[in-house]
Parts: C-alpha cells; sequence; structure tokens
C-alpha cells in the first residue's frame, strides 16, 4: 500500500509541472532553469546521457555581433520527437528553453537568444525512441547576458504590450509568427544608482489552435527580449483562431487571438 501511495504521489507531482500556464498564479523556478552548470542542466532535462546524432539540427550565425539577440533555430528529423530544448555552455544558467510539440507540430523551432560569450550550443531532442544531442560553436563579438541597454524598456509596472502575431496557412500547413511584448529581465542588469534589477521574464507560453495545443514553451531568462517564435503546424484553414498564452515569474500574464490569414 505504502509503494502503492508513493507511486500516485510522484505521477501527481510529474502531472503538475505539465500543468497548463494559466493554473498558475505565481510561477515557481524550475530546476532545470535553475542549473548553472552544463551537466547539472543536462541531469534535470534527463539528458545526461543523451546520444550524440546529425539528425538535429542548430542553425545560427558562426559570429554574433550582438550576443543579446542570436538569432537561432534548432530542427530535430528524429522520427516521434515530442520536445526539444535548447541550451548554451558558457551562460550562468545554461537553459534557454525548452518547447513541447503536439502530433502535428514539426520539430523545427525559430527563436532568438541570449549569449554571454563565444560557447558551444546544444539542441537535445526527446523522442519516443529516445534523448538525442547535437552541439554547435558559435562565436559572439559583445556578450548580451551582462548590464544591457535600459533605454527603451517598459517603466516598471506597466501592462504588458500585445503580442503581435501572425499565421498563414499554405498548403494545409500553418505557419506562425509570434512577437511577445516583454523586457526578459536576466537578473544581472544594473539600474542607474548601480543596483541589480530583479529578474523578470517570461516563464510558459501556450500557443492553441482552435482551443488545441500546437505549442507549449518554456523559457529562461537567456530568451531574448521581446521573445520571438516561428514553427509550422498540420492542418488550419483561414479565419480559425490562434491563441498566444504567457505568464512570468512576476505572476503578471497576457493572452491574444488572431485569425489564421
Amino acid at each position: 500500500m505504502q509503494r502503492r501511495q508513493f507511486i500516485a504521489a510522484g505521477s501527481s507531482l510529474l502531472l503538475a509541472s505539465f500543468l497548463p500556464l494559466r493554473a498558475f498564479a505565481n510561477p515557481q523556478p524550475r530546476p532545470a532553469f535553475a542549473a548553472t552548470t552544463l551537466d547539472e542542466a543536462l541531469r534535470a532535462l534527463g539528458a545526461d546521457k543523451a546520444a550524440a546524432t546529425r539528425d538535429i539540427q542548430i542553425t545560427a550565425p558562426d559570429v554574433a555581433e550582438d550576443g543579446s539577440v542570436v538569432p537561432l533555430a534548432v530542427q530535430s528529423g528524429l522520427a516521434g520527437t515530442e520536445a526539444l530544448s535548447i541550451l548554451v555552455e558558457k551562460n550562468r544558467t545554461q537553459l534557454i528553453a525548452r518547447f513541447m510539440l503536439p502530433e502535428g507540430t514539426q520539430a523545427n523551432i525559430n527563436t532568438r537568444i541570449k549569449m554571454s560569450e563565444g560557447s558551444r550550443v546544444l539542441g537535445v531532442a526527446h523522442t519516443k525512441a529516445g534523448v538525442f544531442s547535437a552541439a554547435r560553436e558559435v562565436k559572439v563579438t559583445q556578450g548580451g547576458c551582462g548590464p544591457g541597454d535600459p533605454s527603451g524598456r517598459a517603466p516598471d509596472g506597466a501592462a504588458p504590450q500585445p503580442t503581435r502575431i501572425r499565421a498563414t496557412v499554405t498548403g494545409g500547413e500553418t505557419e506562425v509568427k509570434v512577437l511577445m511584448s516583454h523586457d526578459m529581465e536576466t537578473g544581472q542588469r544594473r539600474d542607474a544608482a548601480g543596483a541589480l534589477v530583479p529578474a523578470h521574464y517570461i516563464t510558459d507560453v501556450r500557443i492553441t489552435h482552435n482551443g488545441r495545443d500546437v505549442l507549449v514553451a518554456q523559457f529562461g531568462t537567456g530568451v531574448s527580449r521581446n521573445p520571438f517564435l516561428h514553427f509550422r503546424f498540420k492542418g488550419g484553414a483561414k479565419g480559425d483562431k490562434l491563441r498566444v498564452d504567457w505568464t512570468d515569474n512576476k505572476g503578471r500574464t497576457r493572452s491574444d487571438e488572431a485569425a489564421l490569414g
């Protein structure tokens, strides 16, 4: 009986970690995103024994001029890919983002990340057959995880601005581009008085098509300011509704909808 109760409790905890983001009024840090070494982050993801593969492609500039905005795409050609993660080895915290891919969503995510210096960037794919990874080196001219440029940032307490959504249907497939408005403070920037500005960043994103999940994402502080996502999923018709919900580590939320074109 005790063993059954233990298993049931463990299952409940695992399920809670994947509950819809709307259920969390005050999201808490997740272990993998708090990890400060690559080994620790990979263990927390269950990817410490990931097999190297050429079927994961990481697209990024060989040299990034501005480490605060590094365009990057990770694509898995592995069958049954259920999740993709991005890690940067030399960042203060290594796990940048994790994307859960419902059936029908392509395992190909474009986004923008922060890099404190030149580093190895890893893509990790969780599949039905196991966990796999690939890596590539990206050089950085100017690091992007330090103080940063405070100009143009939203005033403290300002209401979140609308999310810009573009969703286009072509040949039975929907292409989605999303631009969220958020400063994505790392907790490393200093204000005019020299005090550290507290970390403030989007933690969870859920994108739905007519109420069905097409992408669920978790972010760390390494996602660039005003997070950008570009992906595709099967299906969709002109006029259908695409909804983007996000929540941040201070409990702020934002929901926006757009019609497929």
